[in-house]
């Protein structure tokens, strides 16, 4: 759990510095973990790169990602809203 905290707040990191690119790297990394497994984690993951992508302007890729974290916290407001908002933003 420790090294999972560690890779989340190294994301979070990376996105303060908006290094976008490599966010998305180690987040997918850590989503490939068999370890990872923790509902609220990986949603705030999906969130955190769901953010990356629509600042790079993946806005497919943000929206995939956006629905992920709403699908798996579909109480979070928030994350519903980011969807919403994406889902705007689409082509």
């Amino acid at each position: 759990m420790e090294g999972e905290e560690h890779s989340i707040r190294l994301d979070q990191l990376r996105l303060y510095h908006a290094r976008w690119d490599e966010c998305i790297a180690t987040m997918q990394q850590h989503l490939a973990m068999p370890q990872a497994r923790w509902a609220d984690k990986r949603s705030a993951l999906y969130d955190l790169e769901a953010l990356a992508c629509y600042e790079l302007g993946l806005m497919h890729k943000a929206c995939e990602f956006a629905k992920e974290a709403t699908e798996r916290s579909p109480e979070d407001s928030r994350l519903s809203h980011n969807y919403a908002l994406i889902r705007a933003r689409l082509p």
